[in-house]
């Protein structure tokens, strides 16, 4: 319970009233300075009994959702005592966006009252919404009381996916042994190659019984996965204003793959990424929203490294698909990439142009006027590269313009690039 600004000059007033009467012998100011006392402590009194006995119960509809989707938030109160509420002030703290102020009116005791707004979705990452605060006040506004109810609840909000066609296949060498992933590639899609002995970790429902009880020792089953089904994709975590743009790519790769069926390893730019445990593959339909929701959270960083840096510490496993997901590159930086991509059977440049001013967070919703001549950058740049490309594989540009759509500027590359067999 605290005074309002309007209660504050109230209590001030009394005091200065009550001062004057003392000095110049006004016994009129100080009755009102007695009156003005007893209105604050009447606004007390007031706020004390009408403190409110309600529960307040939030559902997020729903709780994960994508950038720029509806997500509902219903608030129920319910009037858990015996009197009629005054009128309260519902405040939810939604994340970084500011505070929502719903006025609710008098709830009768055992009745609720359901109210709803909209969260807003412009920006993918888990935002917290804390408890919801209840305030009230006396009828002159004098005081005011301010409650804590409910919990506090979260929305992940991904980044938003575009339908993109199925991916080419990759060309591809023989893939090299699968020794460090038997556990992982143990399903329908990966080929059997041989027995090796257990090690603490692997899926004990790999052993291989026969052989472990001839033996006298665990022996578990080597799987490989298939390589023509590997994808690889690298994100450029270096700060740009095409960003959001690259993670959204991302995001669009990832859910291409799961619904074809293959395998996928995310790889950002990050130092720590390079790790060899961090390039394992999984499969993509199985760790969807796993790696959805690593994306939604994922944050630019300034130690992060280049592409060319990252391509130089990732291990290719000789054959695959890569898609690097960057931002504007030049020719001559393009023309690193391919060289230091080689191992790759097939290779994807995906550059997000990103908007003139300040970062995309999200689907654009209006397409740019200079949309034509944004294309024709685009093919100019997938020539040049074409020209530029190794005799071995399969190279493709696409440059991604601001505010088009991302599954128009996949479809015009691949009809454009050419593949080049030896």
């Amino acid at each position: 319970m605290h005074l309002t600004q309007r209660g504050m000059t109230a209590f001030v007033a009394a005091l200065l009233l009550s001062v004057g009467g003392w000095l110049f012998g006004l016994p009129e100011a100080s009755i009102l300075a007695v009156c003005t006392l007893l209105l604050v402590l009447f606004a007390a009194i007031w706020n004390k009994i009408s403190r409110p006995q309600i529960a307040i119960e939030r559902l997020v509809v729903p709780e994960v959702i994508r950038v720029n989707e509806t997500c509902r938030i219903q608030l129920t109160t319910t009037n858990l005592g015996p009197r009629t509420t005054a009128v309260l002030l519902l405040r939810d703290r939604v994340g970084k966006f500011g505070t929502v102020e719903l006025h609710l009116a008098p709830l009768p005791s055992g009745e609720q009252n359901c109210a709803r707004y909209s969260f807003p979705t412009q920006h993918r990452g888990r935002h917290r919404i804390n408890p919801t605060l209840t305030t009230v006040s006396d009828p002159f506004g004098l005081l005011r009381s301010t409650l804590s109810i409910g919990q506090s609840t979260s929305l992940l909000v991904l980044p938003h996916v575009w339908p993109l066609p199925d991916l080419a296949g990759t060309l591809g060498q023989v893939n090299e042994s699968g020794a460090g992933n038997s556990a992982l590639f143990s399903g329908n899609d990966a080929e059997f190659s041989g027995l090796r002995e257990y090690v603490p970790g692997d899926d004990l429902r790999g052993i291989h019984w026969p052989t472990t009880a001839r033996l006298g020792q665990a022996v578990v089953r080597q799987f490989e996965p298939p390589w023509q089904r590997r994808t690889t994709v690298l994100l450029d975590l270096r700060a740009s204003a095409s960003f959001e743009q690259s993670v959204s790519a991302a995001a669009s790769l990832v859910d291409s793959v799961a619904q074809q069926g293959g395998l996928i390893r995310l790889v950002t730019s990050l130092p720590h990424h390079m790790s060899p445990r961090a390039q394992e593959f999984v499969h993509a339909s199985d760790r969807l929203f796993a790696l959805q929701e690593q994306l939604a959270l994922i944050e630019s960083s300034e130690v992060a490294f280049s592409p060319l840096e990252a391509l130089r510490v990732l291990d290719a496993q000789q054959g695959g698909r890569l898609v690097i997901c960057t931002k504007p590159s030049s020719f001559s930086e393009i023309a690193e990439l391919q060289a230091a991509s080689f191992q790759f059977s097939s290779r994807t440049l995906l550059t997000a142009q990103g908007p003139a001013q300040g970062p995309a967070h999200g689907p654009a919703q209006n397409i740019s006027q200079d949309t034509a001549a944004n294309n024709a950058t685009a093919r100019a740049r997938n020539s040049a590269s074409r020209r530029n490309s190794d005799q071995g594989s399969h190279w493709q540009h696409v440059d991604w313009a601001y505010g088009t759509s991302l599954t128009q500027a996949w479809t015009d590359s691949t009809s454009e690039a050419q593949v080049i067999r030896p």
